[in-house]
């Protein structure tokens, strides 16, 4: 069986609902351990997707070669030329 990719949002969905559930008290130990291990998952999933993210944005920046993205513009109108 295939499993779905969750997104970045609703792993941190996860997380909140976990927060929300620990934050009630009405929980028993066994029911909070559960919860905070499903909130731990959320944490670590929201924490991955995360460095994934800055890794795509270091590799854009790197290969912009120092230029920002004024620079880019201005190199795009003159390459109507």
């Amino acid at each position: 069986m295939t499993k779905k990719k969750v997104s970045f949002e609703e792993h941190m969905n996860q997380l909140k609902d976990s927060l929300e559930k620990l934050d009630n008290n009405d929980l028993s130990l066994e029911d909070a351990l559960a919860v905070y291990e499903k909130g731990i998952e959320a944490y670590n999933n929201c924490n991955k997707a995360l460095s994934e993210a800055r890794k795509k944005v270091q590799i854009l920046v790197d290969s912009t070669e120092g230029e920002t993205f004024k620079d880019l513009e201005e190199g795009d109108s003159n390459d109507d030329i």
